[in-house]
């Protein structure tokens, strides 16, 4: 039997999710109120017991431009891996759900790894086209490292790191860096990092308010960890820790936060964090390419992999086009705005970073 819930009644749903192994925090009704842009719906299968079986979080939205309507289920859905049955039936009330709202595509892009070849056998079958990209196209990273956390205890942490990692997190204390926990009241310092990296690097931060937004609707188990020297914030990064996984993400610091280690610092005192609240794993979130010394990115996988943390692949986004037309047209509008972006990217004098 399928049950359908809002944001507001969704305290059974959201519990399913964080004991379940494949749950995250994307497919809990606070992400619904963090992606506040967006509607949300929990859909959750019970058996005949009235035991939840598995659930699927569904982000819905109408195109600004096309009025085209698309369902997203961010990292979901959420079942017991050995019984697949239940992903198929998710999966089939999910397109129902779908086609019901008008939508022209329904994608979904669970956390299972590349190789699950019966996963990827039942994809197929149920219609599901795959996309695969090796950099930050896809809505969420495929790319990743993650660290195992469980039986680590927060003494025992640094031993899990590389030897110049550490030697990085001694330098930094020897600096005076001291990261701490904080809320929205550090928001303020944590954008002025923000924009400073995003200008480094190229790219466009996100407007505070979406910031403040994930420290709200997560409350205690999410934190913005800032290294300072003195009163003076250096780095900082906000983490979320739901269930089995703690997510690092959104990090950012100064020049002189990055001479003096202060990354690896505030990566440290996440992690800490993360095994006080009894999370198993600890994920760093996306990178671009493969960790071989040839990809122009292999610096940021050398820096989580001072961690001690694993590259991980996973299957990718799968789309079950709805309206064949409607997709084939949007897909062809976003081709040509991919290539407009690459040309103002080339042009003489453009900012590409630096």
């Amino acid at each position: 039997m399928f049950e359908y819930v809002a944001g507001d009644g969704a305290e059974e749903f959201d519990r399913y999710v964080r004991k379940s192994p494949g749950g995250h925090f994307m497919q809990t009704s606070a992400w619904g109120r963090v992606k506040s842009d967006w509607e949300w719906t929990g859909i959750l299968l019970r058996g005949e017991d009235g035991s939840i079986l598995g659930t699927i979080a569904l982000l819905f939205r109408k195109g600004r431009r096309s009025g085209a309507t698309l369902v997203y289920a961010p990292r979901g859905p959420v079942w017991p891996r050995e019984r697949p049955e239940i992903l198929e039936k998710l999966l089939s009330e999910a397109v129902r759900f779908a086609k019901g709202k008008g939508a022209y595509l329904l994608r979904v892009d669970p956390d299972v790894e590349e190789g699950d070849r019966p996963f990827l056998a039942l994809m197929r079958r149920l219609r599901f086209k795959r996309r695969v990209r090796d950099d930050y196209s896809l809505f969420q990273p495929r790319l990743t490292y993650e660290s195992a956390l469980r039986g680590v205890s927060v003494a025992s942490l640094p031993e899990c790191y590389h030897r110049s990692t550490r030697r990085n997190l001694h330098l930094a204390e020897k600096s005076g860096v001291k990261v701490t926990r904080h809320g929205e009241e550090e928001l303020p310092a944590f954008m002025e990092l923000m924009r400073k990296t995003a200008a480094r690097n190229g790219f466009q931060p996100r407007e505070e308010d979406y910031f403040r937004r994930i420290l709200r609707a997560f409350g205690p188990e999410a934190g913005l960890y800032a290294a300072k020297i003195g009163e003076k914030t250096v780095a900082a990064a906000i983490a979320v820790h739901v269930g089995e996984r703690s997510s690092f993400f959104y990090g950012c610091s100064s020049r002189e936060g990055m001479r003096l280690r202060a990354n690896e610092a505030v990566i440290h005192g996440a992690e800490a964090d993360a095994i006080r609240a009894g999370c198993g794993v600890f994920d760093f979130r996306g990178v671009e390419g493969f960790p071989v010394e040839d990809n122009p990115h292999f610096g940021l996988h050398r820096f989580k992999m001072g961690f001690g943390a694993s590259f991980r692949i996973s299957a990718g986004e799968f789309d079950r086009v709805l309206k064949p037309v409607t997709a084939l047209l949007l897909e062809i509008a976003e081709g040509i705005r991919r290539l407009f972006r690459r040309l103002r990217r080339k042009k003489p004098g453009s900012f590409d970073g630096v």
